[in-house]
């Protein structure tokens, strides 16, 4: 079974939250863990008081304790410094675990054992208590991962791999977790997705849980840490804001291959915005005007029923007048 180091930044959290995060890690039904805490000079003399206790009253919590504050990327980084678990589990000072979350994890490690990186569903917990807003994530998708930091909570990754890439960087405070999950993945061997809610992030005015706003910064840094992944994987790319905690990537193509697309033409019409249109002539017109791609030709598929003895028979004489130079009319029985 694999050993979790659970790592946590500590920084002047809500009391009743931070004592609801550490139940929740006492209370995993899964005991192989040790839990990586760093109080980056809070200077509330409750947290460092609290911080003792709790090491002391159970040898697998470690505390460290930073002299003077250096922000979440440094407190993290002295948190896995102290580390000596397989798999690092990251985990916000004042969210919780579900009680099971470990031993799902382990669970699915046993299943596949080569994953280097693992996700699961998340949901929020409101100032009432209430949970809401649950998020059932897909399967791996990288593309999705370049618009959105959509693994995010509960993340689990091989401690030696973080390691290699170097953990935590500085000046991505904010999306230190989206920065690190992408150098991650481009040497992961596998990715794994626990379909279970197993992380409970807890909504606070000033959390990126209750609305991006919250923290503009950290979207600025999410942007650069998509383009630095990029660049890091040769693809040559242009990354802007799409919206809320979104982004754009478009990609530069450095290849421009021939594209055939084809298109069934049966001579039908179609009131398109009140115009009646021939739909083989719409479509033909709208790839023409619109596409910004040119190495393309178009293949009419026509059928006989047309004109047998023409294949440029009235489903497609529109398109010819208009684009015989990329039009291809092609002669076929009827589609059944």
């Amino acid at each position: 079974m694999p050993r979790f180091s659970i790592i946590t930044p500590v920084y002047e959290p809500p009391h009743e939250a931070f004592e609801s995060c550490i139940d929740s890690v006492l209370g995993q039904t899964n005991t192989d863990w040790e839990w990586c805490l760093c109080n980056d000079a809070s200077p509330s003399t409750w947290v460092a008081e609290r911080l003792a206790r709790l090491q002391a009253s159970d040898s697998r919590v470690r505390v460290v304790t930073r002299p003077t504050n250096g922000g979440i990327v440094a407190a993290s980084n002295d948190a896995i410094a102290s580390a000596n678990g397989d798999f690092l589990v990251l985990l916000d000072n004042d969210d919780e675990l579900r009680l099971d979350a470990l031993q799902l994890v382990s669970t699915a490690l046993d299943v596949a054992p080569d994953t280097d990186y693992l996700y699961s569903d998340e949901d929020k917990i409101a100032p009432t208590g209430e949970r809401f807003d649950e998020f059932q994530k897909p399967i791996w998708s990288p593309e999705r991962l370049l618009a959105q930091n959509y693994t995010s909570h509960l993340s689990v990754m091989r401690r030696v791999l973080v390691d290699e890439v170097g953990r935590f960087r500085s000046g991505f405070d904010g999306s230190q977790d989206y920065d690190l999950v992408l150098r991650v993945i481009e040497r992961a061997r596998r990715i794994t997705n626990v379909p279970e809610v197993l992380y409970h992030w807890r909504a606070l005015p000033t959390s990126t849980a209750s609305a991006a706003a919250a923290k503009p910064y950290a979207f600025v840094a999410a942007l650069r840490a998509v383009r630095e992944h990029l660049e890091r994987s040769g693809i040559q790319a242009e990354v802007t804001e799409a919206g809320p905690s979104l982004a754009r990537v478009q990609r530069r193509s450095l290849h421009h291959p021939f594209v055939s697309i084809v298109i069934v033409a049966d001579g039908a019409t179609e009131r398109i915005y009140g115009v009646s249109r021939h739909l083989g002539y719409h479509i033909v017109s709208a790839v023409v005007e619109r596409s910004t791609y040119r190495n393309f030709e178009l293949v009419s598929w026509c059928h006989r029923r047309c004109r047998p003895n023409n294949k440029t028979s009235c489903c497609v004489e529109p398109m010819v007048a208009a684009v015989w130079c990329r039009l291809r009319p092609t002669l076929h029985s009827p589609i059944r």
